[in-house]
């Protein structure tokens, strides 16, 4: 029984306690675009994820229990798109939080969506 969760959906600007992957990642990116000395107007994650509440019900014993994510990154920045082509592929290796839940078994899928502005 996999279903999918609430859309967790947040305005990230600014530093915030990272709590969930959509806030964690913001920081991340926020991060890497300061040292790429890119500049960004507006950032919004949203994260959407198949969870198997199998192993929370106490049915049975689930190894991974969020098969799936989808990240939607929507930025806006005066930069041209493909400047960000760096940052798409630094995310994935400087992430903490994302290369742990990605070796715990779960798919992550990374929509970019970059409007300049």
């Amino acid at each position: 029984v996999v279903e999918s969760c609430p859309r967790l959906t947040r305005q990230l600007i600014g530093r915030h306690k990272a709590r969930t992957h959509d806030q964690h990642t913001a920081i991340v990116l926020r991060d890497q675009l300061t040292h790429l000395a890119q500049r960004i107007d507006a950032m919004d994650i949203d994260v959407e994820a198949q969870f198997d509440r199998r192993g929370v019900t106490l049915l049975e014993d689930v190894q991974v229990p969020f098969p799936s994510m989808t990240l939607n990154i929507n930025i806006t920045s005066p930069n041209d798109p493909a400047d960000f082509e760096k940052v798409k592929v630094d995310l994935q290796k400087f992430c903490p939080i994302a290369k742990v839940i990605r070796e715990s078994g779960t798919v992550i899928t990374e929509n970019w969506n970059i409007a300049k502005g």
